[in-house]
């Protein structure tokens, strides 16, 4: 698709199989830091939901605006839903002319975008006609000013709840009780996983389909970023998994799935006393079911310092209701 503007032609077209190079290039300059080739290859090529992205092209060749997202499967009680995490959205430092307002370069190329990838996408632009599926909703958790953009283009709707974040200090519980295994080895057994990620699904009433494929890619496969993972086992059943990563001295809980709220708590209390002098930091949903059982276990909620604004958009009837269920732990989105 060609767009007409008054500083020339631009091509925008789908992502096409030896364009990740460029990518990561013109990502580097509009962020300040590397994108290396492999970390691009298992955040797209490799999820297991597949991936969506598209290029704008200045007539000289350069790229100009990537707009891009993640295919992520949701549940929401016995539905499912195909969702769209956006992530690694920019203008070329060159053209940031093309950032700014409704009819800008960024914004029209977004809303081409959406109407190609989401379903019921109200925006004049015309979208792709691509053999491409569809999403049902977008959600993401960018900065304040990213989700100013975005309400301002494509019609970005908060959650109705800000994120919780809190820290635990690290000070030893007195509460005696099982004591987790801690280990950085692939020792998850997929079937244990499927039981408890069952359960744990019973609990939270919409969220991220995190089966084993999911869990397999997003953890035990990253190139760069080694996790620690918190297991809380009975003899014949895996009851409780945190995922942990070291950031500096402190530990941040990236993901957790448990069985019942109780083996939350035995898995929280006996993860302290496994990190003793770590500080441990949490982000979740605002509306988590498990936020009650942090607060009873020691961790303190403060302002969240990262600025972020969970965001959720869909064009269905149903789509408030959803938003207002939907939970997320921060492994689910891209910051970590």
């Amino acid at each position: 698709m060609l767009l007409k503007t008054t500083k020339g032609l631009f091509l925008v077209r789908p992502y096409r199989r030896g364009d990740e190079q460029l990518i990561c290039n013109s990502w580097a300059q509009a962020f300040g830091k590397t994108f290396p080739l492999s970390l691009w290859h298992w955040k797209y090529a490799a999820n297991p939901c597949g991936f969506a992205a598209l290029l704008c092209f200045s007539e000289s060749g350069d790229l100009a605006v990537h707009y891009a997202g993640q295919f992520q499967k949701v549940f929401w009680k016995e539905k499912s839903f195909l969702a769209l995490h956006l992530a690694d959205n920019f203008t070329h430092p060159a053209y940031r002319w093309a950032v700014g307002g409704k009819k800008s370069l960024f914004a029209r190329v977004a809303r081409i975008f959406w109407r190609t990838y989401l379903k019921n996408a109200p925006f004049e632009e015309e979208g792709l006609n691509l053999r491409e599926p569809q999403a049902d909703f977008l959600w993401g958790i960018p900065g304040w000013r990213h989700f100013r953009l975005g309400e301002l283009v494509v019609h970005y709707s908060r959650q109705p709840f800000p994120a919780f974040y809190a820290v635990r200090r690290g000070i030893i519980p007195k509460a005696k009780g099982p004591i987790p295994r801690v280990f950085l080895e692939k020792e998850i057994s997929p079937k244990a996983y499927q039981h408890l990620w069952r359960k744990h699904r019973q609990l939270v009433p919409c969220g991220v389909e995190k089966d084993w494929p999911f869990f397999t890619w997003r953890y035990l496969s990253h190139p760069a970023k080694p996790y620690l993972f918190s297991i809380l086992e009975e003899p014949k059943e895996l009851k409780g998994l945190l995922v942990l990563r070291e950031e500096g001295e402190d530990l941040v809980l990236v993901d957790l799935l448990v069985s019942d709220l109780l083996s939350l708590w035995d898995l929280l209390q006996g993860t302290l006393r496994l990190f003793p002098n770590k500080k441990i930091k949490v982000w979740l949903a605002g509306n988590s079911p498990f936020k009650e059982v942090f607060l009873a276990a020691g961790w303190e909620e403060e302002r969240e310092p990262l600025g972020i604004v969970p965001a959720i958009q869909g064009f269905f009837p149903e789509i408030k209701i959803l938003a207002s269920e939907f939970s997320w732990a921060m492994g689910d989105a891209d910051l970590f």
